[in-house]
């Protein structure tokens, strides 16, 4: 399955408390196996669990033994994902943003119901897209919320009542009428991923129009979605009765397409199952019939109506009797919304008046559930603390509507489009019908209200419906909440009635006019019917109660005209003065077995008329309790009214005998009701009292019903949970058992006080052990291995909690590697030490033979293991860096010689390289050690995986690492040299030819220079290294000078080596130039004071004055200038040269840089 975030895929919702883990893990198992045949379906999981906050959910875990989907709680924010399970953690909600999960924690005090907050949160937020399933569970949690994903066109499901563990959820969920399909939990899981494979809702292949063509609301049709519309349309009508037609194409559509992929295959096959599956056509049609609804729905909405129309309307002169009717009502929730807001009103005005709210729907399942006024307690969660205590009835998760509120409703099955209006309202309220109907028929509901209301009354619709043009019929109040009022009269002839036609099939004649085709009347009826139309008196048959069975005749001059509800009861249809003698006939009749007249006089429209009510009992078979009554016409009132005087008598005489009728009747209902009302009074005190104790009783019972029903859910879930835990503990114990059975180490598990708790199998070969041993100290028991410090290891890792290894000699020759660990709880608490001995007999021999190789090495050689603990090394290695044994093996190899190997190549090589490649190979390395001073090494290093070993090798190259430095510095300088030696050559060579005018000048001259320069790369050669000194160097220039004319004087300070050779090339100059024209001619007595001082540093100042030379001191100058003494000292010293004329001769004065 594809991990996906965002606005394609379905969202599964699935609710539940008591007994739904082994339902959500059924779900589970039967996914992933359907994902296996069809990974394309992207889907998200939302697992709502009812669990107490009291304890630690393992829901998570547990289900994510039972799928591959990844099963994660929900702990803060979190983005829904397609292919994921997010579990919701105990005592939580959640809020449902631009798909990301918010939980929140219940709110404190008030009734938690995660179920029905979830799935409407959700439907609100994703819309069509999501699929709430309502699963094993106690209570009516999640019912609520179901209405909001019908709303939203998400899909409904439910657990079969039959495989839940408690049904009652189930149940609930499915007497709302909300649910599109009741499945096992495993075939649930079947059919969502079939819907979600289809686009949950949206198949072109079986779509009635191009869903991009036009909107939903559009209703054009091709003549196949037609012919397809039609072909469903004809089925239902041909089951139920009912016809569709007049709803919308694409209402009807998308609740087709929505059936369909609940069922799968072609449009075709689906047309033929509703052919031949009373059921499925039924659950269409209940499907189209939309019926969700609430309490205070839209609450701005009705808080207007309350002030625009309520309020006037118990405020005006009608107001004693309310009238109003809800057409549509689905479950009654607005009808009792209505009759809840006018009876507080009635009370606010101080009127005594009575409230009469006909509620009506075309389901029979929808007023059914109505009429029983029982609805999920969230339901009411919405509505104040004080309107929740007066108008319902706590029950478990449910509640019931009060008898008081109840009895202002008056619940009735109603075809809006077919059956008769009621008329004379003084409210109709009729929200969110007319949206699925196509106009004309919305245009012709609006003037049947119209109808129905009297001047002035008030027409409520919901928020996007209208009155569709018909606005000469009513005025608006407020156009946003659609309350309207009447302003044009009605007219009959006016009103489109029946709506639609007839839309039930049948006839709403009386079932004595229904004859059946072809059945013509016999001629022996005919005759007494015309006999008895003709010389009969007009008759009613009535029952015990006075209820109306029959009337025969022209009974309409003796019964009066009725208003509100019709009655049948004869006693309330006679005209006034009739109804005491009727109530005498029928119970002289009743005593006697035998028929009874009673003179009476009948106020008809002609006027007052003397007549004999006959009351006669009827004997035959299955006619008992019945009386025909007769109104049989005195002969005196045939004949023609003559003198006054004549029937003044008669008349005073009859009403005598009235009052003496009444008289006796009087006293007779008046002794009767004082012995009722004495017994009424003693039956109401005892039903006072057994009332208040019951109340009391109830409330206790109530309480502790959902205490009980509360922690047997809690109890059931944690016992769910539990069995799942120890089937997971027993599995792991097994592979453990296994595991431990299968492998070569031998554990022993001890508590704080060193008890023996448990040891695994073949612990008897290192301790004299048996099952037996268990609860005794270890210390009491015989050891095989060598191991004296075993006990005090244990205590020291209880006390410190780090771990102890060693290796140990065992029996018969055997090595063991012995761990003691700390034994740690699952809430991390310290309760003993495992102890584990690993039999590393071969790995010891290995070693030993490994150790010997080592040995023989010529070079240092380390073994290290996988901590870079020294576990041995050469005798090469001890003799080079000069360390003991005891100093080395076992320690840190960054820890060895107080820490001198911690060198951070060697770090880099040991924890980077390493950890990638398996060797490095000829690192240099130099380092400075304590013991041995500098040294230059190359490492080399391997890793023993198969041992967990590695090896370091190190070779000292130091003394060839020197020499092949030096070697490479004196090739660089004498390289170096060689080429400034050339260049100096052909310099002088140059320069003496400039100015010699013969050959053997050039020779002569030229050869005095190169002696000079063979004099400094002599001195150089001694000082290569070292600096120079000025006289050493003054010295060496003049070495073949007449030292008794050169007196030199100055500070011995060091020069630069190079600086040496170019400052006696300088002076060689000088020399050469005074002995040629100078002081130091061989043919005079002149002398040369070469004086010297250091001005700082860096700068010496040098001053050559010849005393008794020759007078061309000028032109030597210039020479000096232009020639090789002011190359040198400028470039090569880095100086400056100034000569002149002094009082006895040539003065010249120069500096250098001595570096």
């Amino acid at each position: 399955m594809n991990e996906k975030t965002g606005d394609s895929f379905a969202v599964v919702a699935l609710g539940g408390s008591a007994g739904a883990l082994a339902a959500y893990q059924a779900f589970f198992r039967a996914l992933d196996e359907k994902i296996g045949e069809d990974g394309t379906a992207d889907i998200a999981f939302l697992v709502i669990p009812h669990l107490s906050p009291d304890h630690e959910s393992m829901m998570a875990e547990i289900l994510q033994s039972a799928t591959r989907l990844p099963v994660r709680s929900i702990t803060g924010e979190t983005a829904i994902r397609a292919g994921h399970v997010h579990v919701l953690l105990p005592g939580q909600t959640l809020d449902v943003r631009d798909g990301r999960l918010l939980p929140k924690d219940r709110a404190a005090g008030a009734a938690h119901h995660p179920v029905d907050d979830i799935f409407t949160a959700l439907a609100q937020d994703v819309g069509a897209r999501t699929i709430a399933a309502v699963l094993s569970g106690t209570g009516a949690n999640g019912s609520a919320g179901l209405a909001a994903v019908r709303e939203h066109n998400g899909l409904v499901l439910a657990q079969t009542p039959e495989s839940a563990e408690f049904p009652e959820m189930p149940q609930n969920a499915i007497q709302t009428g909300l649910v599109d399909a009741i499945r096992a939990p495993a075939e649930m899981a079947g059919l969502i991923v079939r819907y979600a494979a289809n686009g949950h809702g949206g198949r072109d292949d079986i779509a009635l129009r191009d869903h991009d063509a036009a909107g939903d609301n559009s209703d054009d049709l091709s003549s196949d979605g037609q012919r397809r519309l039609g072909a469903v349309i004809n089925a239902i009508r041909s089951e139920t009765g009912l016809d569709f037609t007049p709803y919308k194409n694409g209402t009807l559509q998308r609740r087709i397409e929505r059936r369909l992929q609940l069922s799968g295959g072609a449009f075709e096959d689906y047309v033929a199952r509703l052919d031949g599956d009373p059921e499925e056509v039924r659950a269409l049609a209940n499907d189209l019939l939309i019926s969700v609804t609430g309490f205070f729905r839209d609450p701005p909405a009705w808080d207007m109506l309350l002030e625009r129309a309520i309020r006037p309307i118990v405020q005006s002169e009608q107001g004693d009797v309310v009238r109003a009717w809800v057409a549509g009502c689905a479950s009654g929730e607005e009808a009792y919304t209505l009759a809840i807001l006018l009876r507080e009103e009635m009370e606010a005005q101080r009127r005594h008046g009575r409230v009469e709210v006909f509620a009506t729907d075309i389901s029979e399942a929808a007023v059914a559930r109505a009429r029983q006024g029982v609805y999920p307690a969230a339901a009411v969660q919405a509505l104040s603390e004080k309107r929740q205590h007066r108008y319902f009835q706590r029950e478990g998760d449910t509640v019931r509507v009060r008898p008081e509120l109840r009895e202002s409703v008056v619940f009735a099955a109603q075809n809006l489009l077919q059956d008769p209006p009621f008329a004379r309202m003084d409210l109709v309220v009729c929200r969110n019908v007319l949206i699925y109907l196509r106009p004309e028929f919305q245009r012709r509901l609006i003037r049947l209200f119209h109808f129905s209301l009297r001047p002035g009354g008030y027409l409520f619709l919901g928020n996007v419906e209208s009155i569709s043009g018909e606005t000469g019929l009513f005025e608006a109040i407020d156009t946003d909440s659609r309350l309207y009022a009447r302003t044009e009269p009605a007219h009959a002839s006016a009103v489109p009635f029946p709506v639609a036609g007839d839309q039930g099939g049948g006839s709403s004649a009386t079932p004595a006019a229904r004859t059946r085709p072809g059945a013509a009347p016999r001629a022996t009826e005919l005759t007494l019917k015309a006999l008895a139309d003709r010389h009969a008196p007009p008759s009613v048959l009535i029952d015990q109660d006075y209820e109306v069975l029959y009337f025969h005749g022209g009974v309409e001059r003796y019964l009066k005209p009725q208003a509100g509800e019709p009655s049948r009861n004869l006693l309330l249809l006679l005209r006034d003065g009739m109804s005491t003698r009727l109530r005498s006939a029928v119970e002289q009749a009743r005593a006697s077995g035998a028929v009874h007249v009673e003179p009476a006089q009948a106020s008809t429209p002609a006027g007052t008329m003397p007549i004999h009510i006959e009351v006669a009992p009827l004997t035959a078979r299955g006619a008992e309790n019945r009386w025909l009554v007769s109104f049989v016409e005195r002969p005196e009132a045939r004949a023609a009214t003559g003198a006054e005087t004549a029937r003044s008598d008669t008349r005073e005489r009859e009403l005598e005998e009235e009052i003496r009728l009444l008289q006796r009747e009087l006293d007779a209902c008046s002794a009767e009701a004082g012995r009722a009302q004495e017994d009424l009074k003693s039956y109401n005190e005892e039903i006072m009292s057994m009332n208040e104790e019951l109340r009391a009783t109830n409330e206790e019972l109530e309480t502790s019903k959902e205490e009980l029903q509360s922690l047997n859910e809690e109890l059931n879930a944690v016992n769910n949970q539990l069995r799942s835990k120890v089937e997971a503990l027993r599995e792991r114990t097994s592979d453990l058992d296994n595991l431990l059975n299968s492998t070569d180490v031998q554990t022993l598990f001890l508590d704080t006080g060193l008890a023996v708790r448990w040891f695994s199998p073949g612990m008897e070969a290192l301790f004299v052990v048996r099952s037996s041993d268990q609860g005794r100290v270890i210390t009491e028991l015989v050891q095989h291995f060598d191991d004296p410090g075993f006990e005090a290891d244990c205590r020291a890792v209880l006390r410190d909690l780090t771990r102890r290894e060693r290796e140990i000699p065992g029996p018969d020759g055997r090595w063991y590697q012995r761990r003691i660990s700390p034994y740690r709880t699952g809430d991390d608490r310290i309760d003993g030490v495992v102890a584990s001995f690993s039999d590393i007999t071969e790995v010891q021999a290995a070693r030993q033979y490994a150790e010997s190789i080592v040995e023989t090495m010529p070079g240092p050689l380390l073994v290290l293991d996988s901590d870079l603990r020294v576990q041995s090394a050469n005798a090469a290695f001890y003799e080079t860096f000069q360390v003991a044994p005891e100093q080395t093996a076992g320690r840190l190899i960054y820890d060895l010689g107080n820490g001198q190997w911690n060198i951070p190549e060697l770090r880099q090589l040991l924890s980077e390289t390493l950890s990638r490649e398996s060797r490095f190979e000829n690192h240099l390395v130099e380092h400075r050690f304590e013991s041995i001073g500098q040294r230059i090494m190359l490492l080399n290093g391997r890793r023993l995986d198969s041992v967990d070993l590695i090896l370091l090798g190190v070779v000292d190259v130091t003394e060839q690492q020197r020499a092949e430095t030096h070697q490479r510095l004196l090739m660089e300088e004498l390289d170096h040299r060689l080429r400034n030696w050339m260049g100096v050559v052909q310099g002088l060579a140059l320069q003496t030819k400039a100015r010699s005018d013969t050959l053997q000048d050039f020779w002569e001259e030229f050869e005095g220079r190169l002696a000079a320069l063979a004099r400094g790369h002599e001195l150089l050669l001694d000082r290569s290294t070292t600096p120079a000194g000025m006289m050493d160097v003054v010295r060496q220039a003049a070495a073949e000078t007449d030292a008794a004319r050169l007196h030199p004087k100055g500070p011995n300070v060091d020069i630069a080596p190079k600086k040496a050779v170019s400052l006696m090339m300088v002076l060689h100059e000088f020399i050469a130039s005074a002995a040629r024209d100078g002081a130091l001619h061989e043919d005079g007595h002149g002398h040369v004071e070469l004086h010297w001082i250091l001005e700082d540093d860096d700068v010496i100042r040098v001053t050559w004055q010849e005393v008794g030379g020759p007078t061309s001191a000028l032109e030597r100058s210039r020479a000096f200038d232009d020639g090789l003494i002011a190359q040198l000292v400028e470039y090569d010293l880095g100086g400056s040269l100034h000569v002149g004329r002094g009082s006895d001769g040539l003065l010249c004065e120069f500096t250098l840089q001595r570096a």
